[in-house]
């Protein structure tokens, strides 16, 4: 092996870092650290000692080789290699960098945003391009135009060093700029990449659309995402319905979602798509996306940590996540946070003090068989769409191919929406606003566009946000336990939350998580109880100090069992009950009352008029052995305030 092939470019000793000796000390040293590690011979300080050793002995360095591959079997072609690759000197590669630098300052702008992230954007094939210093096509650019002036590719290390030096530049000397991914808002126009080759967007205002090929914002993109289909002139959005299951009743909620998905500035509304198997939530899902966010992978699993879901807002417009079972506390805090804007802070890798922030505001949509949204502040950001399952299926291969030629007049009926509800939006005023108050107004405007009446998309987004309420109080123990205790407490509760947590042990589901203190009663009681004035259920706690505990008073703002036409609404009501004379002369039929007394099998199905009476169980001689724990006694724990179709007084012995 001669010193030529090795080392083509000459070392001089003023240019090595190491001397000979400590070199040789090194060398001999990974050999004895080879016998047990065989990547000894490839750290970096070895190679480096290495290197100065073939130069000025290369004997010596053909017995250390050799020395390396009795004690270890190190592939010494390998080792070579190694040896050869880092023989550039630091003036080499100081002077590729500086190349690297030159070229990129030449060719692009340099800039930076408003988080600090440094950007070049650059002419290429006749359209401006806008990638992050260190992307994968800023990299691949800048490796061709390296390529293109000096025939040969820059080596890593170089190349590093030059985006080092280029972030310094865009950070220190460049501006700082907006920079939008797939959506933005300029002046009185929404622009929407359509991120294909040509770099091209949709440009939306009240007076119309138009493709542009230099739009004013500049967007940036990830690997991962697909081009927007070319929207046609007059497209035709109904072509829609055909491909995907929303029920009639929804669809022009789901549009209104759609197209705030688009409008930047505002706060974005969570759609959560939620059926039994054979719903097609999934791929309902998919479909929406193609046509607001398309990606390589339109869907994406539950996310192990709440990192992960900022971490994919950061590199997808639609955080798009499918056939999700339950979202923790904390997952359902982050898309409360996406969806109004903020961040997630954490260590940055491989430090202890550097803190790495991610920054977004993004529309989210999931899917699930049962309900996901279940706290207050995320059901109040969230519209609920119920899928009916799929009675008449068809193939999917005809549903993609129908799908896909009707694409691009889909999106061009939704543009052409877009444009009439941006002309009608000026004139929408609703009179008490809801939380997410920006989507209702647009939503409206949606409305209007179609020829809705008017209020039409605040009493449809009402109902379903109170479809979404009561979903979230089923999902919760304690606000389903609250709901029972109070449907026999007329009068409510006063008292320690350590004697109410007591108390709703009655009422407690098995098997569903439970609060193991009063301190964890009291946090479900304040989650909770916003959903819960939803249905008359006033909780408050008491701001003074008890030496007993923090106290609590639960009571009826209203009655919970009426709505506009005087029938029951209320998950856990008591139905199909008989009013009676006040005289306690009570009539009727036993209808869901056993003989001896009441059993309400099932609350569902029907609907009274009226409340029901009621009175203490212990004043009724057929309230015997119906109350829940089934002890059959009239003192039975539980017992509080009942409606008896068939009253009769106990006689002064039997009380």
């Amino acid at each position: 092996m001669s010193e030529q092939t090795l080392f083509p470019i000459p070392i001089k000793k003023e240019d090595l870092p190491l001397d000979f000796d400590r070199a040789k000390e090194i060398a001999e040293g990974a050999i004895e650290a080879a016998k047990m590690d065989p990547g000894a011979p490839f750290e970096m300080e070895v190679v480096e000692a290495l290197r100065l050793v073939a130069e000025l002995d290369p004997a010596q360095y053909m017995r250390y080789r050799h020395q390396m591959k009795k004690a270890a079997g190190v592939l010494v072609t390998e080792l070579d290699r190694a040896v050869k690759q880092g023989n550039h000197t630091a003036s080499e590669q100081e002077s590729i960098a500086d190349a690297i630098v030159n070229l990129v300052k030449e060719a692009a702008t340099l800039f930076h945003d408003p988080d600090g992230t440094c950007y070049a954007s650059f002419e290429q094939n006749g359209h401006i391009e806008t990638w992050a210093l260190g992307s994968w096509g800023f990299n691949e650019w800048a490796s061709f135009r390296f390529y293109t002036e000096f025939g040969k590719a820059p080596r890593d290390a170089s190349l590093k060093d030059a985006i080092g030096t280029l972030s310094g530049i865009a950070r220190f000397e460049g501006e700082e700029q907006e920079v939008s991914l797939r959506t933005a808002k300029h002046g009185e126009a929404y622009y929407i990449d359509l991120c294909d080759e040509s770099w091209s967007a949709i440009e939306v205002t009240s007076s119309g659309w138009r493709t542009v090929a230099n739009p004013p914002v500049r967007f940036r993109r990830t690997k991962t995402m697909k081009p927007l289909p070319m929207p046609i002139v007059g497209g035709d959005i109904r072509l829609l319905w055909r491909s995907i299951n929303i029920p009639e009743d929804d669809r022009d909620l789901v549009l209104a979602w759609c197209l705030e998905c688009f409008r930047s500035d505002t706060q974005f509304p969570i759609l959560e798509l939620s059926g039994e198997q054979g719903s097609g939530k999934s791929d309902t899902q998919s479909k929406l996306r193609d046509l607001i966010d398309p990606n390589d992978v339109n869907l994406r699993a539950a996310p192990s940590k709440v990192e992960d879901i900022f971490v994919g807002a950061g590199n997808n417009w639609l955080v798009s996540l499918n056939n999700l079972s339950r979202l923790t506390a904390a997952q359902q805090d982050a898309f409360c946070t996406l969806s109004t804007g903020g961040g997630y802070a954490g260590r940055a890798l491989f430090t202890n003090k550097d803190e790495s922030l991610i920054e977004a505001k993004r529309p989210v949509v999931f899917n699930g068989i049962s309900a996901l949204a279940t706290a207050p502040d995320l059901v109040d950001r969230t519209l609920r769409i119920e899928l009916p399952r799929i009675k008449q299926r068809r193939k999917s291969s005809a549903i993609e191919a129908e799908f896909e030629a009707n694409k691009a007049a889909i999106f061009g009926g939704l543009l052409d929406l877009f444009v009439e509800a941006l002309s009608k939006l000026p004139h929408v005023d609703i009179e008490n606003l809801p939380r997410m108050a920006d989507f209702a107004a647009f939503g409206e405007a949606i409305y209007h566009a179609l020829g809705r009446k008017p209020g039409g998309f605040t009493e449809a987004y009402q109902a379903v946000q109170n479809r979404a309420v009561m979903s979230a109080l089923e999902s919760s123990p304690v606000s389903v336990a609250i709901q029972e205790y109070m449907s026999q407490h007329l009068h409510g509760f006063n008292g320690t939350v350590k004697r109410l947590l007591g108390e709703l042990e009655y009422y407690r589901t098995l098997g569903e998580a439970w609060p193991k203190s009063p301190k964890g009663l009291a946090d479900a009681l304040r989650r909770q109880s916003p959903a819960l004035r939803v249905v008359g259920i006033q909780v408050e706690f008491d701001k003074q100090h008890h030496h007993d505990g923090v106290h609590v008073n639960i009571k009826q703002r209203k009655t919970f069992f009426q709505e506009k036409d005087k029938t029951y609404n209320h998950v856990h009501d008591v139905h199909d009950v008989h009013a009676g004379k006040p005289d306690g002369d009570w009539a009727g039929e036993h209808r869901e009352h056993g003989e001896h007394g009441f059993e309400a099998k099932n609350p569902h199905e029907k609907k009274i008029s009226e409340p029901p009476p009621n009175r203490d169980c212990n004043e009724c001689v057929h309230y015997l052995g119906r109350c829940e724990c089934n002890a059959g006694q009239f003192h039975c724990p539980t017992f509080g305030n009942h409606p008896c179709s068939k009253f009769e007084a106990k006689k002064e012995g039997q009380r």
